[in-house]
């Protein structure tokens, strides 16, 4: 019954992959478009592509995913404008071991933005690996503090005072 069970998965995975390669047009397929049916079906026909070996690389997609982002970013508050990060590469990586910096600049800068600051001054940075089971990881650390934008000063000129005019007479005024 499991042997059956597994043909007729096997004839289901195949068809769905043969309608996917091939298109679902019902033009005539012309071309590469042919190349690609042609090509489908011998794979198909000769059991290159089994149940197994689907199901492998599906579980080793889900394990390495590609499209995931290879740093994680734990940002810390530590007091207003002033911030802690602290990154790590994940276990399974294809690149990014030389890009912490750029990283962690790019965050700084995306924390500033918009919030009234005018950028950022870095107080401490730190890169290393540590050294963990199954894999071992980098880490990196970092503090940042924000740089308020200055507010704008009112500055009156100094004008020199002009002597009034002939037959006025300015006398001081007292408040009190």
């Amino acid at each position: 019954m499991v042997q059956g069970l597994m043909r007729g998965l096997r004839r289901v995975s195949g068809g769905l992959l043969l309608a996917l390669v091939g298109g679902c047009s019902l033009n005539p397929p012309t071309g590469e478009q042919a190349l690609g049916a042609g090509t489908a079906l011998t794979v198909l026909s000769n059991k290159y592509l089994t149940l197994p070996a689907l199901g492998g690389a599906l579980l080793v997609y889900g394990v390495v995913d590609p499209l995931a982002p290879n740093w994680s970013i734990q940002e810390t508050r530590l007091a207003d404008g002033h911030y802690s990060l602290s990154m790590r590469l994940r276990s399974l990586h294809s690149g990014g071991t030389g890009e912490a910096r750029q990283v962690f600049l790019r965050r700084a800068a995306q924390l500033g933005h918009g919030t009234g600051f005018e950028g950022y001054r870095i107080l401490a940075w730190e890169e290393g690996v540590e050294s963990g089971r199954p894999f071992a990881q980098r880490v990196a650390y970092g503090e940042v503090r924000l740089v308020p934008r200055p507010e704008p000063a009112l500055i009156m000129p100094d004008i020199p005072a002009l002597p009034p005019p002939e037959g006025v007479e300015v006398k001081p005024v007292r408040m009190e």
